[in-house]
């Protein structure tokens, strides 16, 4: 049976932020950028007109979290906007107990209710369930696309492969905690979660930077289009300075 609507937000360059926010389910922000003025007074008016705002610690982009101190102030700058704001506390890749710490550490350093989401790290099915388990303090979850536990990614047998594994993994956890899917490896994933009613909401680049490489959303892939839009950012600054 359908569960209640997914909300789904897709990440998109500043230039777009405006138009896109007609489209989204909610706004979907990146800490490393904030060094934008543009990009921070953005989500602080989002979050004034009443527009919910996920910000994320930006690990998928630096390659590991935001510095926790740093990435506190900036949070604690948006909740006192006093809207809708959820904060993807730090996570670190594949290492679920060092996730489970920053998490802690990062929960004594914020108000007290600010609502946070803990990311799933762990590189197997069982150290992910731990970090579940480690991680109940959080309001939401959230499944990251990445984990070693859901496989290498190498040619296109394997990249669906990996899509199923995830697929699968969630539907473990379908009578738990809210979820929220990080990012998308393939738009098949989409019906699938949204027949879960604790699948609460998605972020995904992936229809975006598909337009980007002039891609059609039906051809079959070997890979996440572009991985993310901060490659193509960082291209397009250094062709257009």
């Amino acid at each position: 049976m359908k569960g209640p609507k997914m909300l789904i937000s897709h990440e998109t360059p500043i230039e777009l932020l405006n138009v896109f926010s007609k489209i989204n389910d909610y706004d979907y922000a990146l800490v490393h950028l904030f060094e934008y003025p543009e990009y921070k007074e953005f989500f602080k008016a989002s979050l004034k007109r009443g527009r919910k705002v996920y910000l994320d610690n930006s690990i998928f982009e630096l390659g590991k979290s935001f510095d926790i101190e740093k990435f506190a102030k900036i949070a604690i700058e948006l909740y006192e906007s006093d809207g809708d704001l959820t904060v993807i506390a730090p996570d670190v890749w594949n290492d679920s107990k060092k996730t489970i710490e920053n998490f802690d550490k990062f929960k004594k350093i914020v108000p007290s209710r600010m609502r946070l989401m803990g990311v799933l790290q762990g590189r197997t099915t069982e150290e992910l369930m731990e970090c579940y388990d480690g991680l109940n303090k959080a309001d939401i979850i959230g499944v990251n696309h990445l984990s070693q536990a859901f496989g290498d990614i190498s040619d296109l047998n394997e990249f669906y492969g990996v899509v199923e594994n995830r697929t699968n993994f969630v539907n473990l956890l379908k009578n738990g905690k809210r979820l929220h899917i990080l990012g998308l490896l393939h738009i098949s994933e989409v019906p699938q979660y949204s027949l879960l009613s604790n699948v609460y909401s998605l972020d995904t680049s992936f229809p975006v930077c598909l337009g980007l490489e002039y891609r059609a959303i039906t051809e079959p892939l070997c890979r996440k289009p572009l991985w993310n839009l901060e490659s193509w950012r960082i291209q397009r600054d250094k062709m257009d300075p």
